[in-house]
């Protein structure tokens, strides 16, 4: 999801033409994925971004504590960078991401009769039954990493493309 809301305040930057680049990058990213928990209904707070985000970005210096001015401000500064990303996103963090469906997918373009031989049964007899998580094929996992590379960049078109290629050739 943070990768949306990236390409979403990118995109607005593009559109907008004249509009200011308010926000850099690390704390975009620090914004994008607090709402990103907060979308997805766990939310952490926020000195779990700041913390390690200040460790990497200060290896040699000392630690950020908190209480302190400093975290207080960085504090600050990612809220006020929650509130300008919300106000591009016009409030709209709930995404339906593409890794809902994948598994249904995957189930009925891989079984020979599609799934709805299984569709009758309880959960139980249907973990029984199947012998392996589609997910957990190699065929799945490359799909899923397929889907989350397209979702940085919104370019389905091109990973299309290169997931049948590596199809074909692999």
């Amino acid at each position: 999801m943070a990768f949306v809301y990236i390409n979403k305040y990118h995109h607005y930057l593009n559109k907008e033409g004249e509009a200011e680049n308010l926000l850099d990058d690390h704390t975009l990213a620090l914004a994008s994925l607090s709402l990103a928990t907060k979308g997805t209904e766990s939310p952490r707070r926020l000195r779990e971004f700041l913390l390690p985000a200040y460790e990497l970005l200060n290896p040699m210096g000392s630690p950020l504590v908190f209480p302190s001015v400093l975290y207080d401000s960085l504090r600050l500064t990612l809220v006020d960078a929650e509130l300008l990303l919300l106000r591009i996103l016009k409030f709209d963090i709930r995404l339906t991401l593409p890794y809902e469906y994948l598994p249904r997918v995957l189930e009925k373009i891989l079984s020979p009769n599609g799934t709805d031989h299984f569709d009758f049964l309880e959960i139980d007899d249907k973990e029984e039954i199947a012998a392996v998580n589609i997910k957990d094929t190699s065929l799945g996992r490359a799909v899923w990493v397929l889907v989350g590379e397209a979702m940085k960049s919104y370019d389905l078109r091109r990973e299309e493309s290169r997931f049948r290629q590596t199809k074909l050739h692999g």
